[in-house]
């Protein structure tokens, strides 16, 4: 009897110990599956995201002609054709021209008679603020420095300041300005007797002007060339100064040559020279992202001519190279 009573209690002791481990073991096996079907399941969805087929949806806009007459393409020919362009305009006075044309953005290059001396006249102005502009950099000059206007100073021709009386003053900004904006001979002659002709010629030629005399007051198509690239890559003088002398040398006194050849609203910073034997015009257009620097020396032929097939030339020279793809 007592035995039995025993293995009874053992039973009842025992049993719910083992029911319990199994219930245990049970549900880990479920832990267990339910993991591994989830790993699995996000191993499968990985490698379907990292190896989807990719789908193209591009698509080709319409193509429409455009206003403007097409040119070949910038090549070999492109330079023969505007040469054409260009003798067909100036006829049989070709001989008295110098030309240079170049595509700052594309390395499209045609000149000339680039390398012949032709009057600079007024053109020398532009390596002459140069060179005040770099000593001003320099700390050797300041922009609100003052002069005094001498009776030696005043000239004729261009400019407003010979009208002035004798004793006014000016700062050296304001002297730029007049020798750019308005090519005043006045205001150029206050900048030699401060610089001095020695400085303005030595400097000069350090700039790679090398056919550009102030002396012999001439220079060449490609010495303006070479001057207005290294403006506009600012390589003369720091942001600041090219700056203020690209502002100088837009919407000045004279413009009825090369502005008058481009669309209204594109500017252009340029220097003319006027003299009655000689016409000259050289600057940048400034086209958004396309920057095109144009030089028109001449010499010996009428003004009012030349000044019109200027403008004709420019806005053949224009189109001829914002059309060629």
């Amino acid at each position: 009897m007592v035995e039995k009573t025993l293995s009874f209690a053992r039973k009842k002791l025992i049993s719910p110990q083992k029911n319990k481990k199994k219930r245990d073991l049970i549900k880990e096996r479920k832990i267990i599956g339910w993991t591994l079907l989830i790993s699995i399941g996000l191993s499968a969805l990985f490698y379907l995201a990292a190896n989807k087929p990719k789908v193209n949806f591009s698509f080709k806009l319409p193509s429409f002609s455009s206003p403007l007459p097409k040119n070949p393409s910038i090549g070999k020919k492109a330079p023969a054709q505007l040469e054409s362009l260009v003798f067909e305009i100036i006829g049989q006075d070709k001989e008295s021209w110098a030309i240079w044309v170049e595509d700052l953005e594309n390395d499209f290059i045609w000149s000339y008679q680039d390398k012949k001396i032709f009057p600079a006249v007024s053109l020398i102005k532009l390596p002459a603020i140069t060179t005040l502009y770099q000593l001003i950099e320099q700390k050797k000059y300041q922009l609100d420095q003052e002069m005094i206007l001498t009776k030696e100073d005043i000239r004729g021709g261009a400019g407003s300041l010979n009208s002035q009386p004798i004793g006014t003053k000016l700062t050296l900004e304001e002297l730029a300005r007049l020798c750019l904006n308005q090519s005043d001979n006045t205001a150029f002659a206050m900048v030699k007797r401060l610089l001095t002709n020695q400085t303005i010629s030595r400097n000069t030629f350090s700039l790679g002007l090398i056919n550009t005399s102030l002396e012999e007051n001439t220079t060449t198509a490609q010495d303006m060339a070479l001057f207005f690239k290294l403006l506009y890559q600012g390589e003369l003088l720091n942001q600041e100064f090219t700056n203020k002398l690209i502002n100088h040398l837009t919407d000045t006194a004279f413009e009825n040559q090369i502005p008058q050849g481009v669309p209204q609203g594109i500017k252009v910073a340029h220097k003319v020279d006027i003299e009655i034997d000689s016409l000259a015009d050289a600057g940048l257009i400034l086209v958004p992202q396309r920057p095109i620097i144009l030089v028109f020396l001449t010499k010996s032929l009428n003004q009012t001519e030349v000044e019109k097939t200027m403008v004709d030339l420019t806005r053949e020279i224009y189109w001829f190279l914002v059309s060629a793809d």
